[in-house]
This record gives structure tokens, C-alpha cells and sequence, in this order.
């Protein structure tokens, strides 16, 4: 990728050092230029649409016009003032780059998970979804697998599940999916959501790691069920490393955050421990999916399989008690 190229010739900046981010499907890079700012170009996969990528830029500087103590990437607009750039990939494929501001902090890991942060990334998911309450664009009714709504299309990918019991549990949930959640879900409000805030996806203070300091990657950014965005942001917050503690305590402190923010329905709450278990259906069905047919990314698809099967299995079924809920 011709990175220091397309930096000086569409966006004007010299880089002084780069280095590539992991990541499952943009290239990403993070650019240091000669005054010492730092900044993340992502170049999109080649497969990628127009519509969908426009979608991610879009929604964000809507949600940072409407709100802009949000923590989020602003959009950097190119030298001609347009929030895209078409580029040529390495064998000469046309590709969209767009380049983002950078936000300090760290990515939270489970040893520093506490009820506070989760809180914390309620809040914040609360006041976003509040700011993308009335974005309107033409490519956010779209499917992906990664949005709730779509969890019973995924019964297919059972089979790549290897564990027979983890397989087993998952098939279960699916049954209750099609059954009750799925058609509940359906009939909630529905807008423009994040739809991926999990644990890679969020920024904590260094110092106070209480204190999410920044929601990355609008990827999956699509419309649908309110409620779905909370839902899945708290399958990411389970506690799998104190078994001894209610499971349900870093989910609720997250819901009741945002609740606080961006009020939900007696419908929305009593939904939200089916959502959760879906969330972490999904994950487990995409992981083993993607970890199977994509082989040299599986290390990074598989990555959180185990702390996905270990959270089903605490949630299966265990209510939240009536106090978590009262928030």
C-alpha cells in the first residue's frame, strides 16, 4: 500500500513515521507527520461499497455536529474538501481512504473491567445514540451479520462450532431466538445504531481506567433496533474472570447508564437478557465461521471464542435479579 503517497498527494501530509493496526477487514495505519500529530488512515477493502463506507464517514460527523463532547474520530476531509479519497490498492484496485483523527488512551482488558467503566460505556453509547437519533442515509438499511436482527439467519453455521456442548447451548438460544426474541425485536424502535462496541472498540483513560475515553470504528454502523445497541454492548462487559460475582452487575450498571442518557421502554428492558445471550450467539457463530473459512486471520477472529463460550455459559439460563434491573 502506497501509504506515504496517498498522505502527501490527497491530504497534504508529510508523514514522519507509520505503522499498520491489525484489523479484520480495512487497512489501517497510524501516522505520525513531521509536527509529531497523529492521525489513523483506514483504506477500505476493495469489496466494500460506496454506500456502506460513506455510511461510516457520515454518521460520524453527524453524531460529532449533533454532540461534540463525544468521543469519537472526527473526519479529516482530504485537500478537496471531501470526506473520501479513491485510491489504487496494490494491484491497482480502487479503493476508498479516508483519514481520522487519533484519540489517546488504551484499550481496556478484562483484569481492569469494573462496573464503573461499564457505566461508563453506557453513558457514552447512550448520548451517541441520542446524537444519531434523526441520521438518515440511504445505505444504512442494509444486511450484515453482525446486527442483531439478523442472528436467525445464522443457524447454518452451527456446524462450525466445534465443541459438541458449546454447539448444543448455541442451538438452544437460536430456538428462543426465532421464537420470541427475534419477533419481539423486530417491533422496537428502530435508527441508525453503532452496532460494535465492544471491547476493541472502546478507549480508556490511562489514568482512570474507570473512564472510557473514546468509541472507534463505525464499520458496522447500520439501522436497526434501538435496544440491540445496548444489548450488545453488554454481552462485551460480562465479567468471565470472577466467576463469584453476579454476571449480570458490569451488563446493568452499562444499561442503566444509558438508560440515563437515552430512556428505554419497559418493553426495551425486558428484552435486553435475550439480546445479550443473541450477542454472544453471534459471536461464537461468526468467530468459529470466519476463524474456519479464513484461516490466516483466524488468531485474530478467534480471539475471544473462549470468553464468549465461558459468558453464555454463566448467562444460560440466569436472570438478572429485579434490583439490577431497577438500575
Amino acid at each position: 500500500m502506497r501509504v506515504r503517497a496517498i498522505s502527501t498527494e490527497s491530504f497534504g501530509i508529510e508523514v514522519a513515521d507509520l505503522h499498520r493496526l491489525d484489523t479484520e477487514r480495512d487497512d489501517t495505519y497510524v501516522l505520525d507527520d513531521l509536527s509529531g500529530r497523529r492521525m489513523l488512515l483506514k483504506v477500505a477493502n476493495p469489496t466494500d461499497s460506496f454506500d456502506i463506507i460513506d455510511l461510516s464517514v457520515r454518521a460520524l460527523e453527524h453524531a460529532c455536529c449533533r454532540d461534540a463532547e463525544l468521543p469519537i474520530p472526527k473526519v479529516i476531509p482530504n485537500s478537496d474538501d471531501e470526506l473520501l479519497t479513491l485510491v489504487a490498492g496494490m494491484d491497482g484496485e480502487p479503493r476508498y481512504a479516508r483519514l481520522l483523527t487519533w484519540l489517546p488512551g488504551r484499550i481496556p482488558t478484562l483484569d481492569i473491567l469494573s462496573a464503573q467503566q461499564s457505566a461508563s460505556r453506557g453513558r457514552w453509547l447512550g448520548r451517541l445514540n441520542a446524537a444519531l437519533s434523526d441520521f438518515v442515509h440511504q445505505g444504512s438499511t442494509r444486511y450484515i451479520a453482525w446486527d442483531l436482527a439478523q442472528v436467525g439467519t445464522l443457524r447454518p453455521l452451527l456446524g462450525h462450532i466445534a465443541d459438541p456442548d458449546t454447539r448444543n447451548l448455541v442451538a438452544s438460544q437460536l430456538d428462543i431466538y426465532d421464537q420470541r426474541t427475534g419477533p419481539a425485536l423486530r417491533s422496537m424502535r428502530q435508527q441508525v445504531i453503532h452496532n460494535d462496541l465492544n471491547s476493541d472498540n472502546v478507549l480508556v483513560n490511562e489514568s482512570d481506567t474507570d473512564a472510557v475515553a473514546g468509541i472507534l470504528d463505525f464499520g458496522d454502523v447500520v439501522a436497526s433496533a434501538l435496544v440491540a445497541d445496548v444489548g450488545l454492548a453488554m454481552s462485551y462487559v460480562v465479567d468471565v474472570g470472577r466467576r463469584h460475582q453476579d454476571p449480570w452487575v458490569n451488563p446493568y450498571a452499562l444499561a442503566s447508564a444509558f438508560h440515563a442518557e437515552q430512556p428505554l421502554t419497559d418493553d426495551e428492558w425486558a428484552l435486553l437478557p435475550s439480546l445479550v445471550r443473541a450477542r454472544l450467539c453471534q459471536r461464537l457463530l461468526l468467530g468459529s465461521w470466519l476463524s474456519a473459512t479464513n484461516p490466516e486471520n483466524a488468531e485474530y477472529t478467534s480471539r475471544t471464542l473462549e470468553s464468549a463460550t465461558i459468558a453464555l455459559e454463566l448467562l444460560d439460563n440466569r436472570d438478572p435479579h429485579e434490583g439490577l434491573r431497577d438500575g
